[in-house]
């Protein structure tokens, strides 16, 4: 088995095993969230990457063959 394949099956181990899939309250959601705000939320560079990525179509060359196009799409 490789190097990557151990990784990945540690990895889908710790996820399954974390054992903090239970439901909480919104007041214990506000309190993990003033104890440790960077693991729960997700700054705005993360929001914005997000949101292209999920809004934003693939988009294609119209001039793939045009030596003045910038490849912007």
């Amino acid at each position: 088995m490789s190097t990557i394949d151990n990784a990945l099956e540690n990895l889908t181990k710790n996820l399954v095993n974390n054992g903090n899939t239970r439901p909480i309250s919104f007041d214990e959601f506000l309190y993990e969230v003033t104890i440790r705000p960077q693991v729960l939320l997700r700054n705005i560079f993360q929001v914005f990457h997000d949101m292209i990525e999920q809004y934003m179509g693939e988009g294609f060359d119209e001039y793939p063959n045009d030596p003045e196009s910038v490849h912007y799409v």
